[in-house]
């Protein structure tokens, strides 16, 4: 019966993540077609990058995946837990929101913060002609920065 009870709880969130990560992909799905801008150290754009493309949509889809686990997951476990302590009914939902609350405000900062903004990848995980570029100064380009989305 406990068994049961907790899959009942990880089906609304099975369903909300999966279909996060789904109309994320649908969204950037073109991305991994046309690439995305990849900059170098100084800001300068080197070009589109389809493999960078297919890290930030990878780890957007990841990111989309966890964000609704702080609020689907965690406050049906933590009520679980609290309705074996003696409390007055009538506190009840009082308790329910804040642990909502708490869990939106403490969890889903963190959720949302799995990755960096701007990611970078080694020029060697890159496409061919991102290979043997320099940056203004005349310096090889190692790493470049790219922006993942959210």
């Amino acid at each position: 019966a406990a068994t049961a009870a907790v899959a009942g709880k990880a089906v609304p969130y099975c369903a909300v993540a999966s279909a996060n990560v789904f109309n994320f992909v649908a969204m950037r799905s073109s991305e991994i077609f046309t690439g995305i801008p990849v900059k170098d150290k100084e800001g300068a754009t080197l070009g589109m990058s389809q493999e960078a493309a297919k890290t930030a949509v990878f780890q957007g889809a990841i990111t989309r995946a966890v964000i609704p686990a702080p609020i689907l997951l965690l406050p049906p476990i933590i009520m679980r837990a609290l309705d074996k302590l003696p409390y007055p009914p009538r506190l009840r939902p009082a308790i329910e929101l804040g642990v909502i609350v708490a869990s939106v405000g403490g969890c889903l900062p963190c959720a949302i913060g799995l990755f960096p903004q701007e990611a970078s990848l080694p020029v060697s995980k890159l496409e061919k002609h991102f290979q043997g570029l320099r940056t203004s100064k005349g310096e090889p380009v190692e790493f470049v920065t790219f922006n993942k989305g959210v």
